[in-house]
């Protein structure tokens, strides 16, 4: 009888985790499953070749025994921006091939479009703010302001109150306010989608999503956030189910989840 418990006991404790080993794998599995489904909710990616741009900023250069030439450059912060989206493609399951664009003078509708960068760097996100999105403005110093040569940058802005403390705001209104001193660790983040159908007439074209902050570490931190922090972008983007416009603080090197207002009904008129 002791025998036959003992054996019995053994076999039990075999079963159980097997048990345990199954139900883990399961769950493991609908957790990297839901992962999948929230991301691909969030990006709305058409299964198709996607292409990235960086912002790039013209450098003057001196090599030994030359004459100095300038060449466009990306920083080593924003490199990172590739392989981030590289990974989030990936997790989704969807055409991986990615092409890296220096200049693109409209949407390349049949393509996913990543423009990582604002106003200030890329001319096609520059005239989508003006002509989609002209309810919206950055507040700036007037020394900032002044100083800008670009008419359509200067219809995007609006001189501060107060050179310490600066806004994005609404038809007038502001909705986010920032830190915007010199040693300041605030600021913002925007992250607008666009889709074929609803945003292009077309069912044809890809995905486009503008991604900028004012800061590089701000571009870095949205790229991460599809992958790395998916939970805190899903529940405020779930319900829309085609296009989005939202934004967020970025403080001490992070997105405040928190913090981000959809202004999604209000710019989508």
């Amino acid at each position: 009888m002791i025998r036959y418990l003992l054996e019995s006991s053994y076999f039990s404790r075999i079963i159980s985790s097997i048990v345990v080993a199954i139900v883990t794998l399961l769950c493991q599995r609908m957790y990297v499953e839901m992962k999948r489904y929230r991301i691909k909710k969030i990006l709305s990616l058409k299964d198709c070749k996607s292409g990235i741009l960086l912002p790039t900023r013209n450098r003057g250069i001196v090599l030994s025994g030359l004459d100095p030439v300038n060449i466009d450059v990306v920083i080593y912060k924003e490199v990172l921006i590739l392989f981030e989206i590289i990974k989030t493609i990936n997790k989704v399951g969807i055409d991986s091939e990615i092409e890296m664009y220096k200049y693109v003078d409209s949407f390349d509708h049949n393509k996913n479009i990543f423009y990582f960068g604002g106003y200030l760097v890329h001319d096609y996100v520059k005239n989508i703010l003006v002509d989609k999105f002209s309810m919206v403005k950055f507040t700036c110093s007037k020394k900032s302001y002044e100083a800008q040569t670009d008419d359509r940058v200067k219809k995007l802005l609006q001189v501060s109150e107060c050179d310490s403390r600066w806004h994005i705001l609404i038809n007038d209104v502001a909705v986010l306010e920032y830190d915007a001193s010199e040693d300041s660790k605030e600021g913002y983040v925007v992250l607008i989608k666009r889709t074929g159908l609803a945003d292009f007439g077309s069912d044809d074209y890809g995905t486009e999503h503008i991604c900028f902050g004012n800061t590089p570490n701000a571009n870095i931190s949205i790229a991460r956030s599809f992958v790395h922090h998916t939970n805190g972008l899903y529940k405020h983007l779930k319900k829309h189910k085609s296009h989005y416009f939202i934004i967020a603080k970025f403080e001490n090197g992070k997105i405040n989840y928190n913090s981000i207002i959809d202004l999604t009904d209000i710019v989508f008129k």
